[in-house]
């Protein structure tokens, strides 16, 4: 946080809240805004207080892997007035009247059918979501005995909505990279995926710098420094990218699956594990 700081994003990642209560006690000290990101943990709690509910305004999606769905869209959350009608003059064109435009807006409206699934699916987020926790529970007594992998966790006061379910693989153990085990586990007929396979910064629009042409945000007369974007960046997140794998928790998934699932990414690690 400097003296440049307007706003902070608090990111509950996976569906695990981010100690957004601590980060609200800092924000508002400092004047700051609230932003939470809750794109992967709609109903998720911490002390019991839903996310989204706690920042000065609050961002979800609906798209089709989320914990509900309306196939595209998403949705915002405020409690302050002004904000909820810049954010109506954005989702429309800036649009205040028919054919009466006051500030830059898009479209990013939702069609009443998508609303309609919405509005359903948020009926039942709790039991989609505590769906979701089941199915952890099951992959974590099968795998988390594995010496060479590293299962999530539930923080203490928080509810963990499970949008996906990331282990670690300690490659250090294993004679094959994590790409070639996650290939393997495929060859098994059940279904991973590898969530994060790069950070951000590394992703070519970044190392060449090729978005919004050559001006700001890469070369920007507020930040008075070098914008770079060079490996080594964010060294956890690298060591993080090179490891992941992703095991699926939609509430679809039968126990029988997710059971299967578990004992082939058991079998695959333990057989390239080093001897």
């Amino acid at each position: 946080i400097s003296d440049k700081t307007k706003a902070v994003i608090a990111v509950h990642l996976c569906g695990q809240p981010a100690e957004i209560m601590d980060i609200k006690k800092i924000c508002m000290e400092r004047g700051l805004i609230l932003i939470e990101d809750c794109a992967q943990a709609i109903g998720a709690e911490y002390d019991g207080v839903k996310v989204g509910s706690i920042g000065d305004v609050n961002a979800f999606s609906f798209y089709i892997s989320k914990n509900i769905t309306t196939g595209e869209g998403g949705m915002v959350t405020t409690n302050n007035d002004e904000i909820a009608e810049k954010v109506k003059l954005m989702r429309s064109h800036g649009e205040t009247s028919r054919y009466h435009y006051t500030t830059i807006g898009y479209n990013y409206r939702m069609t009443e059918i998508q609303a309609a699934i919405g509005i359903l699916q948020l009926r039942k987020i709790d039991e989609l979501n505590n769906r979701r926790r089941e199915i952890v529970k099951i992959y974590n007594d099968e795998i988390s005995d594995c010496e060479a992998i590293k299962t999530p966790i539930e923080k203490k006061r928080v509810k963990h909505v499970w949008h996906i379910y990331n282990i670690l693989l300690e490659i250090e153990k294993l004679r094959k990279s994590r790409d070639e085990i996650y290939e393997a586990i495929r060859r098994e007929n059940v279904y991973v995926s590898v969530a994060y396979p790069t950070p951000l910064y590394m992703e070519p629009i970044f190392q060449q710098m090729t978005g919004h042409g050559k001006g700001c945000p890469w070369t920007c007369p507020h930040y008075n420094k070098k914008i770079t974007y060079k490996p080594g960046l964010c060294p956890n997140a690298e060591y993080v990218s090179e490891r992941v794998l992703t095991l699926p928790t939609q509430p679809s998934l039968t126990d029988d699956e997710a059971i299967d699932t578990a004992r082939a990414v058991k079998k695959v690690v333990k057989y390239y594990m080093k001897r």
